[in-house]
């Protein structure tokens, strides 16, 4: 550890950072943006090995060490690791509580809503929660400017490696990597051949007339979660989806993106297309470069997808062609969005509006040796309307599913018709093996569903593209004192 010993050099922060900075100041004393997850293991813990595994593993994590320097004007601070901010491990014996995992939820819980300032606090902790004997509750949390999902998983893989190492089974293995080093490729990229060939890129794949749309920045609803709905997806569905993936030549993360694609197509509601097309939204992990691959940190960047399938197309060859797509768009995802806001000409003032928002997460979970361990995401940031989201593991089982409707401002002035579309979506169904159900439109979905369930994936492709029918529902004239839990009008 003595190479980190010291604090490295203030450096700017990343186009990613900015986001994140920007958020912090237009919503002060917000909670909006933690990233928290929770391994519970269960069995014969040895509880000091897995200790020194989560403090060295804290150590290596430069990230959870920023130190944000002083503001110059309006300027974003600058940035820089700072040892002593290192967090601590806490360790927190709950054995003696009435229900101690209702304890510990109580006390991860409120951790997470706590409203913590970027420039002035330490923005990372974990703990150690011992609920009895063979059963502990390792929590870390953090700022999402710090870090992102990929992040926090190569701290707990890291974590599980150590704890092995400690345990006398197997070697320490390779350290996760020095953040200065990361962040300087970050800003290298803006002077990059690679950035002006992604620029190229976008700018050719969104053409002056394709329309994205886009919100005032800092609004009071931004964020508000309005409804959250979480499902563990039967076994079935994993085998179902495996199946096809197989069948297909096409890996399942990409299957449930174009799967769930194209049911958002059929049921969110016109307000939200531009023209003959609905732009939809997903995260891309952005780690191409050595320096990224081990390093926790925020890299994901978030990508326009813009959906519309041919009037005849069917199942099969659209989710060929959009998952062929999907590959394009991320070997240029290294082009943020607020390089694309600006090439666009969108308002200092506005931003892009990110929904639907599709996010596949394939990360298998850690493994500790001598026990039994299973992780849940408590925290993930926040969004903008409709985000639609999967965990599972790389094999596609353990998978579950949830979609959230975060209130925020709605384009065209009012969200009911953005909440009937989203109370619409069956998340199972989305990811079913009956993909036939997402090729039948808000109208057809039930016998179509009841189609798609004897057939064989190849039978699936089979399947037309109907036209979309119309909502047949009178025009709202609220604007915006809509309540969208009571509307059912036009917007």
């Amino acid at each position: 550890m003595s190479d980190t010993a010291l604090a490295s050099e203030w450096l700017p922060l990343a186009p990613a950072q900015l986001d994140f900075w920007e958020e912090h100041t237009l919503h002060p004393g917000q909670t909006l943006s933690t990233v928290a997850h929770c391994t519970e293991l269960c069995g014969a813990v040895e509880e000091e090995a897995l200790c020194q595994a989560i403090a060295v593993t804290l150590a290596e994590t430069q990230a959870f060490a920023l130190r944000f320097g002083e503001r110059h004007g309006d300027s974003p601070p600058p940035l820089r690791h700072d040892p002593q901010r290192i967090p601590s491990l806490q360790r927190i014996d709950l054995q003696t509580h009435g229900d101690p995992w209702q304890a510990a939820q109580g006390l991860m819980r409120e951790d997470i809503a706590q409203h913590r300032a970027l420039h002035s606090e330490p923005l990372a902790a974990a703990w150690l929660l011992k609920l009895g004997p063979e059963r502990y509750l390792w929590y870390v949390r953090a700022h999402h400017i710090l870090v992102d999902g990929f992040g926090m998983a190569l701290i707990e893989h890291r974590c599980a490696a150590l704890y092995a190492h400690y345990r006398g089974e197997g070697s320490a293995g390779i350290p996760l990597g020095a953040f200065d080093v990361f962040q300087q490729a970050e800003l290298a990229y803006a002077d990059s051949e690679r950035c002006e060939r992604d620029r190229r890129f976008w700018q050719t794949y969104l053409s002056p007339s394709q329309a994205l749309p886009t919100v005032r920045k800092g609004g009071e609803a931004y964020g508000v979660r309005r409804l959250s709905v979480h499902h563990r997806l039967p076994a079935a569905v994993s085998q179902r989806l495996a199946q096809l993936a197989e069948r297909s030549g096409i890996n399942w993360p990409d299957l449930l993106v174009a799967l769930s694609a194209a049911w958002l197509f059929q049921v969110m509601p016109r307000c939200t297309w531009q023209g003959d097309t609905l732009p939809m939204w997903m995260p891309a992990m952005n780690r191409r470069g050595q320096a990224a691959t081990n390093v926790p940190s925020l890299a994901v960047n978030t990508l326009p997808l813009l959906v519309s399938p041919q009037q005849a197309e069917t199942l099969g060859g659209f989710l060929t062609t959009l998952t062929q797509q999907l590959r394009e768009l991320r070997s240029h995802a290294g082009y943020r969005l607020r390089q694309l806001a600006a090439d666009r000409g969108v308002d200092p003032g506005s931003r892009f509006f990110i929904s639907p928002f599709i996010n596949v997460q394939p990360f298998d979970a850690p493994r500790f040796t001598g026990c039994r361990g299973t992780r849940s995401v408590l925290a993930g940031g926040s969004g903008d309307g409709f985000n639609l989201t999967y965990r599972g593991r790389t094999d596609a089982r353990d998978k579950s599913g949830g979609y959230r409707y975060l209130s925020g401002t709605v384009p065209g002035g009012g969200c009911a018709g953005l909440w009937r579309g989203a109370a619409r979506i069956p998340v199972a169904c989305a990811a079913a093996g009956s993909v036939g159900t997402a090729a039948g439109g808000p109208d057809g979905v039930a016998r179509l569903r009841k189609r798609g369930r004897g057939m064989s994936p190849p039978e699936w492709y089979g399947f037309s593209w109907p036209a979309t029918p119309p909502l047949r529902v009178r025009s709202c004239t609220a604007g915006a004192n809509c309540s969208p839990a009571g509307c059912r009008k036009r917007h």
